[in-house]
C-alpha cells in the first residue's frame, strides 16, 4: 500500500481513538454518549473500508460524519489533502466544496476550505476556478501569501506575465527579502515575445523595466546583445555579449556561437577577428579559459588558434580526459593542429549524447537552457553541467 494511505490510515485510527476517549472523557449525558459510539463506529467502518480498498464508500462514511460531529472539520480538510496528494482530485474536491457548503464555519475554517479547494482545482488544471478562490484569500489574515503564491503559480504557467508582475509585487511586501529576484526574468519573457514578433523597440522597453531599480541580470545582457544582433549593430552586441561573460562565464555555452554569427555576418576577416574577440575575453578574465573549452567542444567549434590552445590545456588539465590525449598522442599523433582539431571534434560527437544543462536544485537534465526550470519551477538554476559532464560521457563511452 502506498505510504500516503498508510498515513491516512494512521491518522483516521488516531482520531478514532481520541473522539472515543474524548467523549468517554468529558461527557455525561447519554445523548453525547450515543452521538460519541456512533461517530466511533463511523470511523471504524470507515477505515474498514479503507484497508478493503473501498475510498468510495469510505469516503460517504467520513462526510455523514462531518455532518455529526464540527470537530471532524479538521479531519476532513487534511483527507482531502491525501486525496489530492494521491492524484485522486475528484475526491479531494468532493471533500472540500462540501465543507465550504457547511454554514457554521468559523473565518479560519472557511479560508482553509477555501484554500483546499483552489489548489484541488490547480492539480486538475482548472486555472480559472483556482483562480477565483486563491483572489478570494489574497487578503486574508492567514492564507495570503500562499494565495499569492498559488496566482503566481498559475499566471506563470499561463504565462500571464505582467499579472505574474502584479502579484510578485504584492508577495515583496509580504515577505523577507531572500535574494531571489524573479520579476526581470517576467520582463525578460516578455522581451522574449516581444523578439518572436520583430517587435524590436517593445523588447528594449521590457529589458529596460527589467533593469529598473533591481540587479541586472546576465539573461538581459544577453537579450540586449540579440537584439543588437538582429538590428546589425554587431559592435554594440558584442559589448553586451562581453557583458554577460562577464557577469556569468557559464553562459560561455551560449554566448560563443552568437558572438561567431555576429562576426560570420559582418567581419571581412572573420576568423581573426573572432581569435582576437576571444583573446580579449581571455586577456580580461583569465578563469573562463575551461569554460571556453568546454564551450567549443558542445558547440563545435574548431579551426580557431585561441579556441585550440583552450581545448589542448583542457585535455592536459582533466583527469580522465588526459589519458585519452595521452592514449591518442601513443599511437604516433604528434601535437598538432590536426590531431588536436579531430580529438576536439570527437569529443563534441560525444557530447551531443547527452545533457548539457543541469538544474542545481532538482537536477532536471536537458539538452537545451531553460530560465525556468520545468521540474521545479525555480528560476534561473539551469546551468552548463560541464567538463565533468564530459568525462562521464568518456567513461560510459
Amino acid at each position: 500500500m502506498p505510504a500516503e494511505s498508510t498515513i491516512l490510515l494512521a491518522t483516521l485510527f488516531v482520531i478514532a481513538a481520541a473522539a472515543g476517549w474524548a467523549f468517554a472523557r468529558f461527557t455525561d449525558t447519554r445523548q453525547r454518549q450515543s452521538d460519541a459510539a456512533q461517530l466511533s463506529a463511523d470511523y471504524y467502518r470507515g477505515l474498514n473500508y479503507l484497508l478493503n480498498q473501498k475510498p468510495d464508500e469510505a469516503l460517504e462514511v467520513f462526510m455523514r460524519m462531518m455532518e455529526l460531529d464540527d470537530e471532524a472539520i479538521e479531519t476532513h480538510l487534511l483527507l482531502g489533502s491525501l486525496f489530492r496528494r494521491r492524484g485522486e482530485v475528484e475526491r479531494a474536491i468532493r471533500i472540500h466544496e462540501n465543507i465550504i457548503a457547511r454554514a457554521n464555519l468559523t473565518t479560519l475554517q472557511n479560508d482553509q476550505a477555501k484554500f483546499a479547494l483552489g489548489e484541488d482545482y490547480l492539480k486538475a488544471g482548472l486555472f480559472d476556478r483556482a483562480e477565483e478562490f486563491f483572489e478570494q484569500l489574497a487578503d486574508s489574515e492567514t492564507h495570503s501569501i500562499d494565495a499569492l503564491e498559488g496566482l503566481v503559480n498559475i499566471y506563470e504557467q499561463e504565462h500571464e506575465w505582467l499579472r505574474a508582475i502584479q502579484v510578485r509585487q504584492r508577495l515583496e511586501k509580504l515577505l523577507t527579502p531572500d535574494g531571489s529576484d524573479v520579476i526581470p526574468h517576467y520582463y525578460c519573457e516578455l522581451a522574449e515575445e516581444a523578439l518572436r514578433r520583430k517587435e524590436f523597440d517593445e523588447a528594449k522597453q521590457f529589458l529596460k523595466r527589467a533593469r529598473s531599480g533591481r540587479r541586472r541580470t546576465a539573461r538581459g545582457a544577453m537579450m540586449r546583445g540579440d537584439i543588437a544582433r538582429e538590428v546589425g549593430d554587431c559592435q554594440l552586441a558584442l559589448k553586451l555579449y562581453e557583458r554577460t561573460v562577464k557577469q556569468d562565464p557559464e553562459l560561455l555555452s551560449e554566448i560563443l556561437p552568437r558572438a561567431r554569427s555576429c562576426l560570420d555576418s559582418s567581419a571581412s576577416d572573420k576568423g581573426q577577428e573572432f581569435s582576437r574577440l576571444l583573446k580579449g575575453w581571455l586577456a580580461d578574465n583569465p578563469g573562463i579559459r575551461k569554460e571556453l573549452a568546454y564551450a567549443s567542444i558542445v558547440n563545435g567549434l574548431t579551426d580557431v588558434p585561441v579556441v585550440d590552445d583552450a581545448v589542448l590545456q583542457y585535455l592536459r588539465q582533466s583527469e580522465s580526459l588526459s589519458v585519452l590525449f595521452s592514449a591518442a598522442m601513443a599511437e604516433g599523433q604528434a601535437e598538432t593542429p590536426d590531431a588536436i582539431r579531430r580529438l576536439h571534434q570527437a569529443l563534441h560527437k560525444l557530447s551531443k549524447r547527452s545533457a548539457h544543462y543541469r538544474c542545481r536544485d532538482c537536477g532536471f537534465s536537458s539538452a537545451t537552457l531553460y530560465w525556468q526550470c520545468p521540474s521545479c519551477k525555480s528560476w534561473d538554476t539551469i546551468r552548463p553541467i560541464g567538463y565533468l559532464r564530459i568525462e562521464a560521457l568518456r567513461e560510459s563511452a
